[in-house]
């Protein structure tokens, strides 16, 4: 998606303060999401696939955040289930709101399946097994559940120190430009949303469109001024910023 300016202009860190509350949001549904899980790791035993007991906030989570978020779940990290060796609970919600349709999302979870993906490997999972913290993964366009640019947010699960895996959410990309496009199209110079590696979310720079990579971000992210004379205003809260162009460049 591709903006355009308009003539009233608002501060660009009126969009960072937007993104920040935009996570805020999607990291509070995971926290409660974790919370609910948690007792099922704490008994004497680890628990079951079938003991987790999170399908229905998962469920209200999914209605209660309406179109925001469009996939939810527990992704388990190897061994932490006793009955199988990897473990994914995911469901889905498409249309309106007010009538929301929430479905399990099916997966091979057999390792020495043909079909079976390894989701210990990617970057939702491995990073905030490594790290301890909050992750965003995107944008990247979701073959699996979304066929959209998408963003996933996850957070690690852990008991007494014990990773036992994440909690994620999946927000399509679509909805953040819907939720920026009215500030941004009132910043007075060209913008452009960016994640810490450069990829597009949205901009209003008539060349640059969602999923392109813009390869001096990771080098203004570190601190040093562009020649060119853009600005990045980092969100503390979330792996983005805003790219600010000169005012005199044309959207």
């Amino acid at each position: 998606m591709v903006l355009r300016a308009a003539a009233r202009s608002v501060e660009p860190a009126a969009v960072v303060d937007r993104l920040a509350g935009i996570g805020a949001a999607v990291f509070a549904d995971l926290d409660e999401l974790g919370a609910v899980l948690l007792p099922a790791f704490q008994g004497r035993r680890p628990p079951t696939s079938g003991e987790l007991g999170i399908e229905a906030r998962a469920a209200a989570l999914l209605r209660r955040a309406g179109e925001r978020v469009v996939g939810l779940g527990f992704v388990a990290a190897p061994g932490t289930v006793r009955d199988v060796t990897h473990w994914l609970e995911w469901w889905t919600a498409d249309g309106p709101a007010s009538d929301r349709r929430i479905l399990r999302l099916v997966v091979q979870s057999d390792p020495a399946a043909d079909d079976f993906r390894d989701y210990t490997t990617l970057p939702w999972f491995r990073v905030p097994e490594r790290t301890g913290q909050p992750h965003v993964t995107g944008p990247y366009v979701d073959y699996l559940c979304t066929d959209e640019y998408t963003l996933t947010f996850t957070a690690p699960v852990s008991d007494r120190g014990r990773f036992l895996g994440v909690v994620g959410a999946d927000v399509v990309v679509s909805w953040v430009e819907d939720q920026l496009d009215d500030l941004l199209l009132r910043c007075a110079a060209p913008t452009t949303v960016v994640n810490a590696s450069g990829r597009v979310l949205t901009s209003t720079v008539g060349s640059v469109t969602t999923g392109d990579l813009v390869r001096e971000v990771p080098t203004l992210w570190k601190g040093v001024p562009d020649p060119a004379g853009r600005v990045l205003l980092r969100c503390d809260a979330l792996p983005f910023a805003l790219l600010v162009e000169p005012r005199d460049r044309p959207a």
